[in-house]
């Protein structure tokens, strides 16, 4: 089975011991990291939804006249003055700030998917690097065996010096590309964690990176975008919030209304009187004209925006729909012709060499080209989930970006 040409694998490091079950090449779960920014932006959002709605406070005062006009106490009072906000400014306020707080919710969740999409990349560069010592460790294995052979033939007298030189070389060749395979994982462990954005100490386990997975459709994936896009959902409350920002600066010349009652004492002749005053406003010069010419440009460059990044994902999905088209083909090359192939060389190979009609350095290359074949099947597979990923995620799986970064 396709399977059996990969070993199957457990994910460690030896500072990770406690056993986790973690995310399968099919898995489709989320992730949270501290590279999501959490509910911080929406708490934010509904403050100043809230603030924007609030009523102008009204002002209380002393008033203090003629004190110590003819040895009198004056007129002493108090006055109270109340801004009326009217032409609905405070309801379009809030519904300025209602998008400003979609767009936070947003790019919660776009940040959210990118933190996600990340770990699962992250994940098949793990599992791919595990692999990848598995196999060397195999090549060790048989490096070591056909060294031990060697040395056999040799005091026996049925092998030259150049075989036995051969075949150290070989040995040391697969321990110095088992270091390498080493220090490659911990390379991807710890880009991992910096993804998750905290060390892990455990283990993730794991079989394989051969999993069925269905053909993805073009037309679909762009289907998808349009409708789904966190990133196009952003634009298009930018859209919102500008044609919501028009509508404010429109009533902005609208007049409040000032109202100020007030009672004082008139020491001089010990009576009590009372004041009115109410006042607006006349828009007649500054009508906010200015305000509104600007909110309209931004609306108009909003809508553009949304053009502009529906295309910008097109062109950036195109270039990821080809590289998984290659990968996928490569794949399906590796598993229908180039593994059993090479696999029947192999064996062809060890049957000739050991009923000597074959030369050992021969023999030696067949074996090298089988793992170095199962390295590159395993490589182009988790090149190929990780193009899955970047399609399913809709181009967003950098998890360390800044959340309102778009394309």
């Amino acid at each position: 089975s396709e399977t059996k040409d990969l070993p199957r694998v457990e994910i460690r490091n030896t500072k990770r011991n406690r056993p986790h079950t973690g995310p399968t090449p099919g898995d489709r779960g989320g992730s949270e990291s501290d590279a999501c920014p959490g509910p911080v932006g929406n708490v934010a959002g509904v403050g100043q939804f809230v603030q924007a709605g609030l009523y102008p406070n009204p002002q209380v005062a002393y008033v203090g006249q003629e004190i110590g006009e003819e040895g009198q106490a004056g007129n002493q009072g108090i006055q109270v003055s109340q801004r009326f906000v009217r032409g609905g400014k405070l309801q379009l306020s809030q519904d300025v700030a209602a998008e400003q707080r979609q767009l936070a919710t947003d790019r919660l969740a776009a940040q959210r998917l990118r933190v996600a999409n990340a770990v699962r990349r992250e994940y098949y560069s793990v599992l791919a690097a595990s692999i990848r010592i598995s196999l060397a460790r195999e090549l060790v294995d048989v490096a070591a065996k056909i060294k031990e052979h060697i040395d056999q033939r040799n005091r026996d007298g049925q092998s030259v010096e150049l075989e036995g030189v051969q075949a150290k070389l070989e040995l040391q060749r697969a321990l110095l590309n088992l270091k390498q395979a080493e220090q490659q994982e911990e390379a991807t462990w710890r880009q991992l964690e910096a993804v998750v954005g905290r060390r892990l100490d455990e283990r993730v386990v794991a079989d394989s990176l051969v999993v069925k997975q269905s053909q993805l459709n073009w037309d679909e994936l762009i289907a998808g975008v349009e409708e789904n896009s966190p990133l196009l959902q952003q634009a298009r409350t930018q859209v919102r919030r500008a044609q919501a920002t028009i509508r404010r600066a429109e009533v902005q010349p609208t007049p409040d209304l000032f109202v100020q009652l007030g009672t004082a004492y008139q020491t001089a002749t010990s009576t009590q009187v009372a004041n009115v005053q109410i006042g607006m406003p006349l828009p007649v010069f500054n009508r906010n004209q200015g305000n509104i010419t600007s909110a309209e440009a931004n609306a108009i460059a909003a809508r553009r925006e949304v053009e502009r990044l529906s295309l910008r994902i097109q062109h950036r999905l195109a270039t990821a729909f080809r590289e998984y088209e290659q990968s996928r083909a490569q794949v399906e090359q590796f598993q229908e012709h180039v593994l059993p192939l090479t696999k029947r060389t192999l064996e062809l190979s060890e049957k000739a060499f050991q009923d000597g009609r074959l030369p050992f350095l021969q023999w030696l290359t067949a074996q090298r080209n089988f793992t170095q074949t199962r390295l590159q099947y395993a490589e182009a597979l988790a090149s190929l989930w990780q193009s899955v990923v970047t399609l399913e995620s809709q181009l967003l799986d950098d998890g360390l970006a800044h959340p309102a970064d778009s394309l």
